[in-house]
């Protein structure tokens, strides 16, 4: 076959100065420790699923979208979220289970299957999350989505494979999931670097 019949193949780069930011779990707890009520429940919900912070909290008062009771399985012990025109399910891990069951044990009849779970706006989400960051000393960039980021990567560390970590996030492509791949790599080549210094 002639060469210009051949489809060319863009080759994926990786600028490595774009890599996600991504934290480790003691500036998490730190992070955490600077919450409370509603800001603290969505920070560990975005810690242990990953979730986008459109998928949990709403754009503005009275908006419908946004994590709702209806979308806790209690039963198959797992979370449906909506978000870029996508569903993602994602299993529960057992301290956001306990977490979200105390949520609702507190709020009784107001948490029925319409209500929102996380009240707060996004950008009131965003608030938080930076102020909490900036007064646990950390000074990467990001406030919310630094939470996804640092769900896929331990994930990773964590021995799961990339096509996990894929479904996990709800990418369309492991083209993009590949990027967490990059980090941990930089990650091993640290800790070569340390190792033999």
């Amino acid at each position: 076959m002639p060469a210009q019949y051949l489809p060319e193949i863009e080759k994926l780069k990786v600028d490595r100065r774009r890599l996600p930011s991504f934290l480790n779990k003691q500036e998490i707890n730190r992070m955490a420790a600077q919450l409370e009520g509603e800001a603290l429940l969505a920070f560990w919900i975005l810690r242990y699923s990953a979730a986008r912070r459109g998928e949990i909290a709403r754009k503005f008062v009275g908006d419908e979208r946004g994590l709702k009771w209806k979308h806790i399985d209690w039963a198959r012990n797992r979370i449906r979220f909506y978000g870029k025109k996508k569903e993602r399910i994602v299993p529960m891990y057992p301290k956001l289970r306990e977490l979200l069951h105390e949520r609702k044990n507190a709020l009784g009849a107001q948490a029925h299957p319409e209500a929102h779970i996380i009240s707060l706006v996004r950008d009131t989400l965003s608030d938080y999350f930076s102020k909490a960051r900036l007064k646990a000393g950390i000074t990467k960039p990001g406030a919310v989505h630094i939470l996804r980021h640092s769900a896929a990567t331990t994930m990773l560390e964590s021995g799961a494979n990339i096509r996990e970590v894929q479904d996990f996030l709800g990418h369309s492509t492991i083209a993009v999931t590949e990027i967490y791949t990059h980090v941990v790599q930089e990650k091993l080549e640290n800790a070569v670097l340390r190792a033999f210094a």
